[in-house]
């Protein structure tokens, strides 16, 4: 294939295969390097984005390029992000046509964050939104999920690929072991919908797992998501406790009557647990006892 092609067909197992072999590049299975050969879910990944020319977009996690060429050629800006050296300098061939893409070399996890999404929100055209996407390995997703959720960035949407079990979490119902506090920063700051599962066999080399793609469109954001953490973190911190002891062992009240007065004025039984509230209980749960504090 020429140049341009192979660009082109990164989907393609075989051709994947050869441009690693070209640079050299042995496969880390630590950093959770496996890439996309599936052209179908690739569209659904791309569609859910619902891209505009104005947008601006960081993607972390963009190993050979694959999702990146077709974002560049969609968006006002790229920002890919790509912690492996090796796969960096595949990648800056990959999208050298692209002059939307802009390669960086780190670790998602140390970013400035604040920052990245300023500069994304900047270099999006008028009206444009800011858009995180990625294929997220299991070692990056809570921590970065975290960030993105819990510090309150200038972000509108994010699709990104999980493990399909990090995935059932984001969308999980209250009662289950899968909903927590993860689930509630989601779901309290927008839509949350499960856009596709993946099968291992859309991956090269296979993982052993089910994957899913996430879409969430931020329609509200929550101004104090400190407070919010820190009531979450209580609750969900010893889940089998009920919610009132959970409160206490967190050093969110002084004991187990302060705690019962301040459910009790949310409208929540103290002896519930904090898997059976749903998001919007925590936001009301914060409200009161912040009313009662004045």
């Amino acid at each position: 294939m020429s140049d341009r092609d192979w660009r082109d067909h990164l989907t393609s197992p075989s051709v994947l295969v050869e441009v690693l072999r070209r640079h050299g590049v042995t496969l880390q299975h630590r950093l959770g390097q496996n890439f996309l050969v599936d052209g179908n879910i690739l569209g659904k990944i791309v569609d859910a984005a619902r891209l505009e020319p104005t947008d601006g977009v960081v993607e972390v996690g963009a190993g050979l390029g694959t999702l990146t060429r077709v974002l560049g050629r969609r968006a006002a800006w790229v920002l890919a992000v790509e912690l492996d050296s090796r796969l960096v300098s595949v990648l800056r061939e990959t999208v050298s046509d692209l002059p939307a893409v802009v390669v960086h070399q780190g670790d998602a996890l140390t970013l400035d964050w604040k920052q990245v999404l300023a500069d994304a929100r900047v270099r999006a055209g008028p009206g444009g939104r800011v858009v995180l996407m990625g294929n997220l390995p299991f070692y990056l997703t809570s921590p970065l999920l975290y960030r993105w959720l819990g510090e309150g960035g200038d972000w509108d949407t994010m699709v990104v690929t999980l493990q399909k079990e990090a995935a059932e979490r984001l969308v999980a119902p209250p009662g289950g072991g899968a909903y927590g506090g993860l689930t509630v920063l989601a779901v309290v700051q927008g839509e949350v919908s499960l856009v596709a599962k993946v099968a291992p066999s859309c991956f090269y080399p296979r993982p052993r797992v089910w994957s899913a793609v996430v879409r969430l469109e931020r329609h509200s954001s929550v101004r104090e998501l400190g407070p919010l953490r820190e009531l979450l973190r209580a609750a969900f911190g010893q889940r089998r406790k009920m919610l009132l002891n959970a409160l206490v062992a967190g050093g969110l009240a002084a004991d187990r009557e302060e705690a019962a007065r301040w459910l009790q004025r949310a409208g929540i039984d103290p002896s519930c647990r904090a898997e059976q509230l749903w998001p919007r209980d925590f936001v009301t749960l914060l409200a009161t006892k912040r009313g009662a504090e004045k």
